[in-house]
């Protein structure tokens, strides 16, 4: 809704999705300050996950791994969580992760290091993330 609303300042000095990306992280921002600021967090329902008729075994098993992921990215600060998350889960680059965070470079790659050895960390004494992380019989 915040990119439709805001079309209207749309210059075409970068690319249309680098502008659309960048109005969709300030917004995941402001929402993220007011909620903090009442002190709500709503992490990940991992029961509401689609999934297509698995065993109810492996729906167990994922079903934990997603709230041991959820716990694990929770103990990360919000802007190493964001960036993490822009940088694993949605293949951003460092430096489009810059742009759309107006963030330096070198510390958007600063927090995906520390992100990524403090979850490393969260993993080896977590049977099931350690699993994945080492590639056991998880895939990403």
């Amino acid at each position: 809704m915040e990119i439709i609303a805001s079309i209207g300042s749309f210059r075409g000095q970068s690319r249309l999705e680098t502008w659309a990306d960048r109005i969709a992280v300030r917004t995941i921002r402001r929402e993220q300050k007011r909620r903090r600021s009442k002190q709500v967090w709503h992490p990940v329902d991992p029961d509401r996950v689609a999934s297509s008729q698995p065993s109810a075994d492996h729906v167990a098993e994922s079903t934990d791994l997603r709230r041991r992921l959820a716990v694990a990215l929770g103990k990360l600060t919000p802007e190493r969580r964001e960036t993490f998350v822009l940088f694993a889960v949605h293949r951003y680059t460092a430096i489009e992760i810059s742009d759309m965070t107006q963030t330096p470079v070198f510390t958007v790659r600063d927090r995906i290091k520390i992100a990524r050895r403090k979850l490393q960390e969260i993993a080896a004494r977590d049977e099931l993330l350690s699993e994945l992380l080492h590639g056991g019989r998880h895939e990403r």
